[in-house]
C-alpha cells in the first residue's frame, strides 16, 4: 500500500524569473508527486492568472503544464491534485503577482514499508533454497529474505518487472517449485532454470490469483540456478514476494563459476576496392562492378567523374565514402537509380551500357565532417540489426558521403570489462548493462541495467558485430563516434569506493539515474584512463567521443560546468592529443561554462551537433548566456537534421527551407565544420534524407539555392522508375506536409490520434508530441487521388508503394482527426463504425511495407537474441514495451513516457490501439492513466504474435478516399480553415 506524505521541508526555493516562482525537489526524494498547494500571503488581492507546472528530470526547460486558472483569489489556496502521481524535479507557479505567493506544500506518494523481520525461528530443510545466497539488481539488501524460510518476511521491488536468481550452489533435478506470494493478489510470473548462470531455460509462465499456502509449480530440469521473473502484480505497482522453496534430488557439486572471456577476435582487414566493389554488387548486382574505376585524389571533400577511352566511368575522391558519393551522384543523375536505406524503397533498373558523360563532372562540399546518428536511433531503429541490416546501412551511408558516424554497438563489452577491473562480478555486470532497446539512454547517462539482466553471450555478440562493421568503416574512411567518459557509474560505487565523491542523480523520467563521479575527485582521470585503455583494446582507435554528463538533466553538485567539460576533455587529451569532443546541442546543452572549458584547451578539441538546426537553429542565438553565444562561441559546430522524435510516424519535415537554413549557414556560420543527421529513429521520410544529402554537393564555388521543383521532378523519376513530371503527392508534399509553416508544433510529425490513449479531447498521443493538423486536409487528399492513377510503371516500384502508403496512411489518420472534431460527446453508432474502419485501414495499408509492420520488429528482436529462453522472452518482452509503455507504470504514467515510441504499424494498430478504442467506445468515459497503463501492459506480455490480414492495395487506397470524402462532406468547412 501507498501513502501520502508531504515533503515541503525539503524543498529549495530558487530565484524568481519573472513572473515564475520556482521551487527544486532534491534528487534523494524520487517518490512521485501526487499533490500541489500554493499558499497567498495576502487574503485581499486578486491575481489575474495562475499557472502550476512540473519539471522533468532538473531541465527547467522540459515542462508540462498543470493547471491554469484566471481570475484566482487569494482568500483560499490553491490545491491541485494529479489525477496520476508524476515524477518531477521542480514546482514552477506563475502568476500576476507572484510576491503575493507565500509558498507551496508538496506531497509524494509513498510505498508503505514492507516486512524485512521475522523474529520467529524458521528452518526449512525440505527445500533446497533454503539459506541460499540469492542475487538481484533490486533491493538486494534483502534478497536473502527470499530464502530464509519465513512466509511472512518480503523482498520487495518498487516495480515490474523483476527478478530474482537462488543460486543452489549445486546441480538438482527439481521436481517442484513453491512461491509465496501476498495472499489474493494477481500475478504473472515465469520460472527459469540454468546450470551455468548464463542461459536460462524456460520452467514455468504462471498468472494466478495467489493463495496464502503458495503457489505450487511441477518442473522436470536439471537446474544449479533458479530464477524468479515477476512480470505483473497487483496492489501499487511494486513486487512482493515472500518465499522462493524448491524442492528435488541433488546430482553433482558444482565449482564457481568461471568468468567468461571477452575476445576482441580478428577481423579481416578490407582493402578499398573491395569494400567499394562489395557495395556495388549488394545494391546494384556483381556485373556492374565492371563499369566503374576508382581513384584517391589528394583533393579534399570533392568528388570527381570522368570517362575513359574504354568507356568505364572513374570516380576520384578523398577518400571511399566522397567516392561512394560520387557512384551516387552518377546512378542518380544518369542512370536514374534511388538507393535508401533498408526496406524503404530501392529502385534499381539499370540501363544496359553506362550512360556516357560528355564532360567531366566535379562536385565539392564544405561539408568537412557529414555525421550521422543520435544515441537513441540505436535503439528506436537498430535494437535489434544484425550483421546484414547494418551491412545495408553502412553502404547507405557511404552512398551519402557520410564520414562520422556515432557508433556505441560493442559499447556493453568495454562498460563490461571496465567494471571487471572496478572488481564487479559477471552477475553485477549482466545487471548493470541495459537491453539493446534501452542502450542508448544508458550511454548518455538517463538509465542503467534496464531489460536485463544481458548473458555475457549477448556481450560478446555485440563486440564481434561492431568489430565487422568497424572494418568496413575503415576501409571507406568513415571515422567513428564512440562513447567517451564523463563519470557515469555503475550501482553500489559509492560502496565500494567509500572515500570518492559519488553524487547522486535523481531520476530520469522515473528511472533512477545512475550517480556521477565528481570530475575534480582524483580518481576521476584514474577511472577515465582505465576506461579509455579497455576500448581502445577491444574496438581500436577513433579521435572522436561522444559524451554530455547531464544529458536532460541530472545534478552536478557543487561543480561547475566549466571544471567539469576542463576535466572531460583533458580525460581525453590525455588518452589522444587529438582527441575531439563531440556535444549535443539540446536544452540547456552545452551551457557557457562548458563552452569555456573547452576553450580552456582548445576549440578545435570540440564538435558541437545542432540537432535539430532545421527548425530552432541554437547557433544563431547571440547572447553569451545561452550556448556560449552565436556559433556557440566560434566553437565547431554541425547544422543538423532531427526531425524524428521516438520512431513516431507521420509526414512531416522542413523541406522548403532546408536548403535555405543550410545556405545561411555556410555563409553566417562562421564555425560550422559540416552537416549531420541526428533522428532519434530512422526508417521514416527517406525523401528528406535524399534531399539533405544531395544539397550539400554543389559545383565549385556556386551556392545557388536549390530548385525545389525540379528537384522533385528528378527524384520522381529516379525513386519511381518512369519519365514522369514532378509526381502530385511531392508536390503536396512539400506544400503541406513537409512545409516549415505547417511543422512547429510540438516535437516531430503530428501524431495520429489512433494512436493516442482514448479520450474526449486529444491534443497529442505522447507527452511532448502533437496531433493538431494545421494544413488544409482536403488538399492531401487530392494528392492521394492523383497518385491513385499513376502510370502502371511507377505501381512496380516499391519506393512508389512505399510513398503510397505513407500518403495513404496520413490522411487517414488527418481523416481521424476531424472524426473526433465533429462528435458531440460520444459518437454515434455510425461515427463509431466509421472511425473503427480508419483504424483497420491503416492497419491493412501498413501490411504493405514490412517496415511498417510489427511482426518485422519483432522477428528482428527474435533473430537477434541469444537463443535461451530467457533471452529470447526478455527480448520480446523489451520490443514491446520500448513502443507502447516504455517501462513500467511508474515510468509509463509518472515519468510521461508512455506512447512516446507510438507507430502506426500493421499489428500494433490492430491489436493494441484498436483494443483501447473499442474499450473506450463501449464505456463510454475516459479512463485513469492506471486503468490505460494495465491494459498496455498486459500486451506487452503477449507472447502470440498477431494476425494481420489485408488486401490489395489498390483497393484499400479506394476505400481511404471513399471515407474520407465522407468525412470531408460532413466537415468540409473545418478542413479548409
Amino acid at each position: 500500500m501507498s501513502r501520502e506524505i508531504e515533503i515541503t521541508s525539503k524543498l529549495q526555493r530558487l530565484s524568481n524569473k519573472k513572473n515564475t516562482v520556482i521551487w527544486a525537489i532534491p534528487t534523494s526524494i524520487s517518490a512521485p508527486i501526487t499533490k500541489v498547494v500554493v499558499n497567498f500571503s495576502n487574503s485581499q488581492a486578486n491575481t489575474n492568472h495562475l499557472l502550476i507546472q512540473h519539471a522533468f528530470n532538473h531541465v527547467l526547460s522540459d515542462l508540462t503544464d498543470d493547471l491554469q486558472l484566471d481570475d484566482v483569489t487569494t482568500d483560499n489556496a490553491v490545491v491541485y491534485t494529479f489525477p496520476t502521481p508524476k515524477s518531477a524535479s521542480h514546482i514552477l507557479v506563475t502568476c500576476t503577482h507572484p510576491e503575493l505567493i507565500a509558498g507551496v506544500q508538496v506531497f509524494v506518494s509513498l510505498q508503505e514499508a514492507v516486512i524485512v523481520e521475522d523474529t520467529s525461528s524458521h528452518v526449512d530443510l525440505a527445500s533446497i533454497s533454503y539459506g541460499k545466497p540469492v542475487h538481484t539488481k533490486e533491493d538486494e539488501e534483502h534478497a536473502e529474505l527470499l530464502t530464509d524460510g519465513s512466509a511472512i518476511t518480503t523482498w520487495h521491488a518498487p516495480s515490474y518487472p523483476a527478478y530474482a536468481d537462488v543460486m543452489l550452489q549445486a546441480i538438482y533435478r527439481l521436481n517442484r517449485v513453491q512461491v509465496y506470494f501476498p495472499a489474493k493478489h494477481q500475478v504473472r510470473f515465469r520460472l527459469y532454470g540454468s546450470t551455468d548462470g548464463n542461459t536460462f531455460t524456460r520452467l514455468a509462465d504462471i498468472s494466478t490469483v495467489t493463495q496464502l499456502d503458495g503457489e505450487s509449480i511441477c518442473v522436470d530440469a536439471e537446474v544449479a540456478v533458479l530464477r524468479l521473473v515477476v512480470l505483473s502484480q497487483s496492489g501499487d505497482g511494486d513486487v512482493q514476494v515472500h518465499q522462493i522453496r524448491a524442492f528435488g534430488e541433488k546430482l553433482s557439486n558444482i565449482p564457481v563459476m568461471a568468468s567468461l572471456p571477452l575476445v576482441a577476435h580478428p577481423v579481416k582487414v578490407i582493402s578499398l576496392t573491395n569494400a567499394l566493389n562489395g557495395l556495388i554488387t549488394r545494391r546494384l548486382g556483381a556485373t556492374y562492378c565492371d563499369w566503374f574505376e576508382f581513384a584517391l585524389s589528394p583533393l579534399p571533400q570533392q568528388f570527381t567523374l570522368t570517362q575513359s577511352s574504354d568507356q568505364h566511368i572513374k570516380i576520384t575522391g578523398d577518400s571511399g565514402v566522397t567516392i561512394a558519393a560520387g557512384l551516387n551522384y552518377y546512378l542518380k543523375h544518369w542512370c536514374q537509380v534511388n538507393l535508401n536505406q533498408a526496406g524503404m524503397g530501392d529502385q534499381v533498373r539499370m540501363p544496359d551500357q553506362p550512360p556516357k558523360l560528355k564532360t567531366p563532372i566535379m562536385r565539392q562540399t564544405a561539408a568537412k565532417y557529414r555525421y550521422a546518428y543520435n544515441f537513441t536511433t540505436h535503439s528506436y531503429t537498430m535494437a535489434h540489426w544484425g550483421k546484414n541490416e547494418w551491412q545495408t546501412e553502412l553502404d547507405w551511408l557511404a552512398l551519402s558521403g557520410v564520414n562520422l558516424v556515432l557508433d556505441p554497438t560493442g559499447h556493453e563489452a568495454v562498460w563490461a570489462l571496465f567494471l571487471r577491473e572496478l572488481g564487479y562480478s559477471d552477475q553485477d555486470i549482466a545487471d548493470e548493462i541495459s537491453a539493446p532497446t534501452f542502450a542508448a539512454w544508458q550511454w548518455m547517462g538517463n538509465i542503467n541495467g534496464i531489460g536485463g539482466p544481458m548473458s555475457f553471450k549477448w556481450i560478446q555478440q555485440r563486440l564481434d558485430l561492431a568489430r565487422n562493421n568497424h572494418a568496413f568503416m575503415a576501409a571507406m574512411g568513415m571515422q567513428i563516434v564512440l562513447p567517451g567518459y564523463g563519470g557515469l557509474l555503475p550501482d553500489g560505487f559509492a560502496e565500494r569506493f567509500p572515500n570518492c565523491n559519488v553524487i547522486p542523480q535523481g531520476q530520469w523520467c522515473s528511472f533512477s539515474r545512475p550517480a556521477m563521479l565528481a570530475t575534480d575527485d582524483p580518481a576521476f582521470d584514474q577511472l577515465a584512463a582505465k576506461f579509455y585503455t579497455i576500448q581502445a583494446e577491444l574496438l581500436g582507435t577513433t579521435h572522436f567521443w561522444a559524451v554530455d554528463p547531464f544529458h536532460e538533466g541530472g545534478n552536478a553538485g557543487d561543480l561547475s560546468p566549466q571544471l567539469v567539460a576542463e576535466r572531460v576533455l583533458s580525460a581525453m587529451l590525455g588518452h589522444d592529443s587529438h582527441a575531439v569532443w563531440v556535444v549535443q546541442s539540446w536544452q540547456e546543452n552545452p551551457t557557457p561554462g562548458l563552452i569555456a572549458g573547452i576553450h580552456k584547451f582548445s576549440k578545435k578539441h570540440a564538435l558541437v551537433l545542432d540537432l535539430y538546426a532545421e527548425k530552432t537553429p541554437q547557433w544563431l542565438i547571440d547572447d553569451p548566456a545561452v550556448h556560449g553565444g552565436s556559433n556557440f562561441g566560434d566553437t565547431p559546430w554541425l547544422f543538423c537534421m532531427l526531425n524524428n522524435f521516438g520512431g513516431r510516424m507521420g509526414l512531416s519535415g522542413h523541406l522548403d527551407t532546408l536548403d535555405t537554413r543550410y545556405r545561411d549557414a555556410l555563409v553566417d556560420g562562421r564555425s560550422l565544420y559540416g552537416v549531420g543527421i541526428t533522428p532519434e529513429a530512422s526508417l521514416t521520410n527517406p525523401l528528406l534524407f535524399d534531399f539533405f544529402f544531395d544539397m550539400i554537393w554543389r559545383k565549385p564555388g556556386k551556392l545557388q539555392p536549390i530548385n525545389l521543383a525540379d528537384w522533385l521532378t528528378h527524384y520522381a523519376q529516379r525513386r519511381y522508375g518512369a519519365s514522369v513530371k514532378a509526381s502530385p503527392d511531392l508536390i503536396a508534399w512539400t506544400r503541406l506536409v513537409y512545409k516549415a509553416a505547417f511543422n512547429m508544433r510540438g516535437q516531430g510529425a503530428p501524431e495520429s490520434i489512433i494512436n493516442a490513449r482514448p479520450a474526449h479531447q486529444i491534443d497529442t498521443a505522447s507527452t511532448w508530441g502533437n496531433a493538431i493538423i494545421d494544413y488544409p486536409k482536403t488538399q492531401l487528399e487530392l494528392a492521394l487521388q492523383a497518385l491513385q492513377v499513376a502510370p502502371k510503371s511507377c505501381w512496380n516500384s516499391f519506393g512508389f508503394r512505399v510513398d503510397l502508403v505513407s500518403l495513404a496512411m496520413q490522411v487517414v489518420a488527418n481523416a481521424a482527426q476531424s472524426s473526433m472534431d465533429i462528435w458531440q460527446g460520444k459518437p454515434n453508432t455510425a461515427q463509431q463504425a466509421h472511425f473503427l474502419k480508419l483504424i483497420t485501414l491503416v492497419d491493412q495499408l501498413a501490411c504493405h511495407v514490412p517496415n511498417f509492420t510489427l511482426s518485422h520488429w519483432l522477428e528482428q528482436a527474435q533473430a537477434i537474441a541469444p537463443t535461451d529462453d530467457f533471452s529470447q522472452d526478455q527480448f520480446m518482452l523489451n520490443a514491446r514495451a520500448l513502443i507502447t509503455t516504455w517501462g513500467g507504470e511508474p515510468q509509463a504514467n509518472g515519468g510521461g513516457l508512455h506512447d512516446y515510441s507510438n507507430r502506426q504499424w500493421a499489428g500494433l494498430t490492430g491489436t493494441l490501439y484498436r483494443q483501447r478504442w473499442l474499450r473506450w467506445l463501449n464505456e463510454g468515459q475516459d479512463l485513469s492513466a492506471s486503468e490505460w497503463f494495465a491494459q498496455e501492459w498486459q500486451w506487452v506480455l503477449d507472447v502470440s504474435q498477431p494476425a494481420t490480414t489485408t488486401q490489395p492495395l489498390t483497393a484499400l487506397i479506394a476505400q481511404v478516399l471513399e471515407l474520407t470524402n465522407q468525412e470531408v462532406t460532413s466537415n468540409d468547412s473545418h478542413d479548409c480553415n
